[in-house]
C-alpha cells in the first residue's frame, strides 16, 4: 500500500501539493473567523441580520470571498451557530480558537478583528458580548476561567 500511494504523489507536482495544503489552511482560518462571528453574534441570545451582515463585509475586505462562495460562508455560518447551541457547544468553538491560537499571530488577530466588528455591529455592547470577547482572547491567549463558570452565549450576564 504505502509504494502506491508513493506512486500517486509523484503525478502530483509541487505547485498543486502546495495549492492543496493553502486551500486547506485558508479554510481552517475562515473556519475560525466564522466561528468567532457565530460565537459573538449568539452572545446576546440571538443573532441579527446585521451580524450576519457585518461578517460578510469584514471578510469581503479581507478577500475571502474571492475565495469561498458567499453561500459556503453562510452555510458555514449557520453550521457554527448550530454548533454553539448544543451543550459543549461553546468548548468546541473555543478548541477551535486554542489550536489555531498556534498559527500565526497576523491570523489570531484576525480572528479577534472580527469579534469585535460583530459585537459593534448593532451599536450596542452587551455584557454578554464583552464576556464573550474575554473569552476569545482567553483562548488564544491564556488559560479558560470563563468556561470554568459554565458560561453559555444568550444565557443572562452575571
Amino acid at each position: 500500500m504505502p509504494k502506491r500511494s508513493a506512486r500517486h504523489l509523484r503525478r502530483v507536482s509541487s505547485a498543486e501539493i502546495l495549492a492543496a495544503y493553502r486551500n486547506e489552511r485558508d479554510y481552517e482560518l475562515l473556519d475560525a473567523i466564522v466561528t468567532a462571528a457565530a460565537l459573538m453574534s449568539r452572545a446576546d441570545g440571538w443573532v441579527q441580520p446585521v451580524e450576519r451582515g457585518a461578517m460578510l463585509d469584514f471578510l469581503d475586505r479581507h478577500q475571502f470571498l474571492s475565495l469561498f462562495a458567499r453561500d459556503t460562508i453562510l452555510a458555514l455560518f449557520e453550521d457554527r451557530v448550530r454548533d454553539l447551541r448544543e451543550p459543549d457547544g461553546v468548548i468546541v468553538a473555543v478548541m477551535r480558537f486554542r489550536h489555531y491560537a498556534r498559527r500565526s499571530s497576523a491570523s489570531v488577530a484576525l480572528i479577534a478583528d472580527m469579534a469585535r466588528e460583530i459585537a459593534a455591529a448593532d451599536c450596542r455592547l452587551d455584557p454578554r458580548e464583552q464576556s464573550v470577547l474575554q473569552l476569545i482572547h482567553s483562548a488564544f491567549h491564556a488559560e479558560l476561567p470563563s468556561l470554568a463558570s459554565g458560561y453559555r452565549p444568550g444565557q443572562a450576564a452575571r
